[in-house]
C-alpha cells in the first residue's frame, strides 16, 4: 500500500512538473518567438508535451482504479 502511495505522489508530481513545463513553453512561444519556423518548431514540442500529460494522467488515474 505504502509502495503505491508513493508512486501516486510521484506520478502526481511528474504531472506537475509537465504541466509547468507545457506553460513555460507557451510564453516563451509568444515571447520569443518570431519566425514561422521556430513557432513551428515549438507547436511541435507542445503537441509532445500534451501526449506525455495525457499519458501521466492516464497512469495516475490507473492507479486509483487499483
Amino acid at each position: 500500500m505504502i509502495g503505491k502511495d508513493i508512486e501516486f505522489i510521484n506520478s502526481l508530481k511528474r504531472l506537475s512538473f509537465l504541466i509547468q513545463a507545457k506553460e513555460d513553453l507557451i510564453e516563451d512561444i509568444h515571447e520569443y518567438s518570431n519566425h514561422e519556423e521556430d513557432i513551428s518548431r515549438y507547436e511541435n514540442l507542445d503537441k509532445a508535451f500534451e501526449k506525455t500529460i495525457i499519458d501521466e494522467a492516464k497512469f495516475l488515474i490507473s492507479l486509483e482504479k487499483i
